[in-house]
């Protein structure tokens, strides 16, 4: 339903480059810090425990964020998620390593501690390498240009400011918040396919 991380009242996100928390779909501002830039560390930490539960986000061992919030839903099972756009790519340290950045004054354990993965688990495989050792290449029932919402139409709008593709005009209605930057949509319209007969060679 195009949710995200910090999109439902389970969970909780820092966004780095708009310095923006979000939880329940709601976003606040960072308290401090500069946006996240190549070569910067993210830190999380969880105090699960009462009397103030709060989860806090470091960018280079600064505090940049908080919610406690997220505690009033959320009480067990805790993971880490992220979301990348294209060509992005991050590594993770769940306490294989020592921390870069600990915590500061606080007593912490590591989520390598509660928790393992298997090699295969560690692995994530792109699409296609998927739906190969699946065997469900070639078989997909849905088209490529399917709107990537509910994958019953064509997409064919374009969302304004952001210009992000891919929802058809019956999802696209419906959303307020772009699914891909989070930017508030001011309007959207339908894209025009390039076709050859709308190609011109001038010489």
């Amino acid at each position: 339903e195009g949710y995200g991380i910090g999109d439902d009242e389970y969970s909780v996100a820092y966004d780095g480059c708009r310095q923006l928390v979000w939880h329940g779909a709601r976003c606040t501002s960072c308290v401090s810090g500069r946006p996240w830039r190549e070569g910067d560390t993210v830190g999380c930490l969880l105090q699960v425990e009462k009397p103030s539960p709060t989860a806090t986000f470091y960018l280079n061992g600064q505090i940049v964020a908080f919610n406690d919030k997220i505690f009033q839903y959320a009480k067990s099972e805790f993971f880490a998620a992220a979301s990348f756009m294209t060509f992005q790519q991050s590594r993770f340290n769940f306490g294989s390593k020592p921390f870069k950045y600990p915590p500061k004054g606080v007593k912490f354990s590591i989520m390598n501690d509660h928790g393992k993965l298997d090699e295969k688990e560690k692995t994530i495989l792109p699409k296609q390498m998927r739906l190969g050792l699946l065997g469900l290449l070639g078989k997909q029932t849905t088209d490529e240009d399917s709107c990537t919402i509910c994958f019953d139409h064509k997409a064919d709008v374009i969302l304004y400011p952001c210009k992000h593709e891919g929802y058809c005009e019956n999802c696209a209605q419906q959303l307020t918040l772009c699914p891909v930057c989070r930017q508030l949509i001011d309007r959207f319209q339908e894209s025009i396919p390039v076709t050859a007969t709308a190609i011109a060679l001038v010489s």
